[in-house]
């Protein structure tokens, strides 16, 4: 890992957070098709429903992370590919308010300036 790539890896992590909400706000939006929202979701619940696995459930544990694993799948996939079916018009418009009240609740002053004393009692 280089000297810095913290930086990407929060700026990674800050960027899923605003794609999960994201994704969330497109899911409850009636203006988002139906199509959209149930395409992914039917897909998975086709796997888990259909006898086929890639790995049988007679494998005690092994086929029971099989199918978590396809809805772990499912869910990461809607965060990226919801906002992409979903009208951009309609997503630009969520990731407006999403910045928006991010700005409003930075602008706030959610921290605080102290000084403290630390105690050593040995």
């Amino acid at each position: 890992m280089k000297l810095g790539s913290h930086k990407l890896i929060l700026t990674e992590t800050r960027d899923g957070f605003e794609r999960i909400r994201l994704s969330m706000r497109l899911w409850r939006d009636p203006r988002v098709p139906l199509w959209t929202k149930a395409t992914l979701p039917a897909v998975a619940a086709m796997y888990l429903i259909l006898p086929i696995d890639l790995i049988p459930d007679f494998f005690l544990g092994l086929g029971q992370i099989d199918d978590l694993s396809v809805i772990g799948i499912m869910l990461f996939a809607m965060t990226r590919v919801l906002p992409k079916l979903a009208p951009q018009q309609l997503v630009q418009e969520h990731l407006d308010e999403l910045r928006r009240k991010e700005r409003k609740a930075g602008a706030r002053g959610d921290y605080f300036d102290a000084d403290y004393t630390i105690v050593d009692e040995r």
